[in-house]
């Protein structure tokens, strides 16, 4: 069941505003200068950056999670760059949109402050939890970012990376393991110091424990039946099944696990290691593979 905080981000405008009544959002008057468009010219990038009439506008003063940035909450991993996104378009939604010029990027990009209906988008974006003030350009949104931290708003509520040390490459140790799977298919497989390759299911005891690395062969299934095809075991399973009933029979023990290929970025792979191009592989057929 999807946690009250989230679903009220992204289940819709009305649970979305009413889930930002609780936000002490400061309406800032219109200055005077700038320029503006209406909501069908504005295109939302992400959470900090807005498209109007083909012009990137980068919100000032503000950071917020990368697009594939996630972060974490009570063990529930969230897509918070994506969520950010969504936060900013419900916030503009059919409404005109205001900005003023405050600097220009490196990108070309116009840096600017945004408003609809005299709501500063900057400032809202911060008080929400979803954006960070972004100190080192500005201390403009300094004490929205204390409210937001304070109520535990957004990112508040659970574990995030600052976005521009997200972008240097931190990671939290949640989001590593998902970026070792491109697929999103959510099934652990996992060798073993003996070599011993069993897969992991989502709730299992070792589940949260289990981080895939790829250079060690370990790999994500989509499904126990793909799983299985490859030669892989579920964990706690024992190595052989027991009869139904006293037969006379001996158990049935499962055939041994077959080695797979390993991906391996640089070289071949040869039984559970990858080795130079330069060396032959000489394990026996089915242990190799170079191509």
């Amino acid at each position: 069941m999807a946690c009250d905080w989230l679903a009220a981000i992204v289940g819709g405008p009305r649970k979305f505003w009413l889930w930002m009544l609780g936000v002490a959002l400061v309406a800032v008057a219109l200055p005077e200068t700038g320029f503006a468009a209406t909501s069908d010219r504005v295109r939302v990038i992400d959470g900090d950056t807005i498209d109007i009439s083909g012009q990137r506008i980068r919100l000032h003063g503000i950071d917020t999670p990368e697009a594939k940035q996630t972060c974490q909450r009570e063990g529930f991993i969230w897509l918070c760059g994506a969520v950010a996104t969504k936060v900013l378009r419900k916030l503009i939604g059919d409404t005109q949109v205001t900005c003023t010029q405050r600097d220009m990027d490196r990108y070309g990009r116009i840096v600017a402050v945004c408003y609809v209906n005299g709501l500063n988008l900057n400032a809202a974006m911060v008080q929400s939890g979803m954006a960070l003030a972004y100190r080192k350009y500005s201390n403009d949104y300094i004490g929205q970012e204390a409210s937001a931290k304070a109520a535990q708003r957004g990112l508040w509520a659970g574990k995030f990376v600052a976005p521009w040390e997200w972008r240097r490459g931190k990671r939290l140790a949640s989001e590593t393991a998902l970026n070792d799977n491109p697929t999103g298919c959510r099934i652990k497989g996992n060798v073993g110091s003996k070599g011993d390759r069993i897969y992991h299911m989502p709730g299992g005891r070792w589940y949260d424990r289990t981080v895939i690395t790829a250079s060690k062969g370990e790999r994500w299934f989509c499904s126990e039946g793909e799983a299985k095809a490859a030669g892989w075991q579920r964990a706690g399973t024992p190595a052989f099944a027991m009869p139904r009933s006293n037969t006379g029979q001996s158990p049935t023990v499962t055939e041994p696990i077959k080695a797979c290929c390993k991906i391996c970025r640089k070289g071949q792979a040869c039984g559970n290691s990858c080795i130079s191009r330069r060396y032959i592989c000489r394990r026996p057929p089915g242990c190799a593979c170079n191509g």
